[in-house]
């Protein structure tokens, strides 16, 4: 049996020399060619390339106190533990009041806020480079990022560059060898657990059934040949 796995183990390694499904990835973005779906909600400027290079996605409290925001499609949460969220954000030449640029960067699911965390920035420092982490609840199957500035006004703002929402699986089903990574050496570790005996372990017991077997190294199969 140990000598048949290992046969399929070469012959799946021609198949999938560099498959591997890892415990990161890249939920959503905003920049110069991905902006579909993003939200600004200031009427007289349309998400596209030219507003986001000249720095017209302005984020900051008008004078009729509404206060302008970015907010991200709805992205899937499941299964992540935490997620990270970059920003560049430039400030607009001639601001009269450092003091009054902090970004809040918030993270939301389909009924209220997840989390918030607002960074400052540098005085004298055009181009800022802000992030935010924030826990995702095992209940949480849905999220959204939303960007603003509360002391901001029309004499003192910044606008948004770019945005890099990152999702984070620290128990990421199938990585066997626990790695970090889910790919063709997990097959193999799985491959020598039931060769040696293992029963039904947490990181071995891939489909959740029970027992550890070849059902298990055919469901790591199935993650790399599907992408996850």
């Amino acid at each position: 049996m140990r000598v048949f796995l290992k046969c399929a183990v070469v012959a799946l390694l021609a198949v999938l020399p560099c498959a591997s499904w890892a415990g990161e990835s890249t939920l959503v973005e905003f920049n110069l060619s991905s902006y579909d779906d993003w939200y600004y909600n200031r009427s007289d400027v349309e998400l596209n390339a030219e507003s986001i290079s000249h720095q017209r996605v302005k984020l900051f409290r008008t004078s009729n106190g509404i206060d302008l925001t970015l907010t991200s499609p709805v992205f899937d949460c499941n299964g992540l533990d935490s997620i990270a969220v970059d920003v560049e954000y430039v400030v607009t030449q001639g601001v009269e009041n450092y003091a009054k640029l902090p970004l809040t960067i918030m993270f939301i699911d389909e009924e209220s806020t997840v989390g918030t965390e607002t960074q400052g920035v540098e005085k004298n420092s055009l181009v800022n480079q802000l992030s935010a982490s924030f826990t995702v609840a095992a209940s949480q199957s849905k999220g959204q990022i939303r960007l603003m500035a509360l002391k901001a006004d029309t004499g003192s703002n910044a606008s948004v560059r770019s945005v890099v929402v990152t999702g984070f699986s620290h128990n990421l089903t199938g990585d066997v060898n626990g790695d970090g990574v889910v790919d063709i050496t997990d097959v193999n570790a799985l491959v020598n657990a039931i060769a040696a005996g293992v029963s039904a372990e947490k990181n071995t017991d891939v489909n959740g059934d029970g027992v550890t077997d070849i059902t298990d190294v055919n469901a790591v199969i199935n993650m790399l040949l599907l992408g996850r």
